[in-house]
């Protein structure tokens, strides 16, 4: 049986309904100026139908798992369970203690993680291949560290063969049909049952970053999206990820306030080296028509607000030829 599957939190989208209890709703790849957009409630919104079901065996069987549902159920459900608390955390407190900053930077990077952006990505053969030379690095690495060790056994030739072998199978498994959908799913589990995977050293980065929170008037609010959050790099040119070359973070948390991390020293930090410090601003509206632009571009397939006028606006802001 098919079974829609979020991946924008219901909880995320709750922030920014209308006075019906709904979101404005505008796709992304519009091709005429928009004059209307539709409401959805945040249940009819952001989902895909069984795009967390897991379908590979070994990846449940070598976790001791039965249910394909468990990154939905159990993992997703959790972290849905905490956004509105969390996020709340950022919009309220002057300073956060260290766990809470962690775990509020863990959720908001999930959000990203859990995306069929990350998906798509994987689903391309070029950045898979990437992605996977640099994995047999770190893993040729590793081997080449035990070599006296655990692999003192095999000759010279036996040991570059058990390497061989080992890249051929990485480099066959880009090739399998269900390669995006294994390789994220893996991915998500990984992301969900371990403390040391790629987003959590980027959270433990981003930690050391300055931390603002812009607050805006609501007849200027920001919008979102269904791939919320974005870096900015040297240019200013917004991306997906790309922390290894961002300048700052940004991430929509309501109508009127927005979190932005930057790669600064903080000169203002919290009294306690147990708290993260939360500067507090009013941007121009210069930065917010660059937050609500880049929102929109780095968006999957919807752009969202509480209010429609921003939405038409940003459009308009991204077509200069139309009227």
């Amino acid at each position: 049986m098919s079974q829609d599957q979020h991946y924008v939190p219901q909880a995320y989208l709750k922030r920014f309904l209308n006075s019906n209890d709904k979101v404005f709703r505008l796709p992304k790849q519009i091709s005429k100026p928009p004059t209307q957009v539709k409401e959805f409630s945040p249940a009819a919104t952001g989902y895909l139908p069984n795009f967390y079901v897991v379908k590979d065996e070994i990846q449940l069987l070598k976790r001791g798992l039965e249910d394909v549902n468990h990154i939905e159920k159990h993992l997703a459900a959790h972290q849905d369970a905490q956004c509105s608390k969390l996020l709340d955390q950022l919009v309220n407190a002057r300073a956060l203690p260290i766990k809470d900053a962690f775990e509020s930077l863990l959720l908001i990077l999930s959000f990203k993680e859990r995306n069929p952006v990350l998906r798509n990505d994987l689903a391309d053969k070029a950045i898979a291949r990437e992605v996977y030379e640099s994995n047999f690095y770190k893993l040729e690495v590793k081997f080449r560290e035990l070599r006296a060790t655990s692999f003192s056994h095999l000759t010279d030739k036996e040991f570059d063969d058990h390497l061989a072998d080992t890249k051929t199978q990485m480099y066959a498994r880009i090739e399998h049909e269900n390669f995006a959908t294994n390789a994220h799913n893996e991915h998500l589990l990984s992301f969900f049952d371990s403390g040391d995977t790629l987003v959590h050293h980027i959270a433990r980065a981003l930690l050391d970053w300055k931390w603002f929170l812009y607050e805006v008037p609501a007849s200027t609010p920001f919008i979102t999206s269904d791939n919320p959050g974005f870096t900015t790099d040297r240019m200013a040119q917004p991306h997906n990820l790309g922390f290894s070359e961002a300048v700052g973070f940004c991430f929509p948390l309501s109508p009127i306030h927005c979190l932005a991390i930057v790669n600064e020293f903080d000169r203002e930090p919290a009294p306690s080296a147990e708290y993260k410090r939360i500067h507090r601003l009013i941007p121009e509206a210069e930065w917010i028509t660059i937050v609500n632009k880049s929102t929109y571009v780095i968006s999957y397939k919807f752009i969202y607000s509480s209010n429609q006028t921003p939405l038409i606006s940003t459009w308009h802001d991204l077509h200069p030829g139309f009227k």
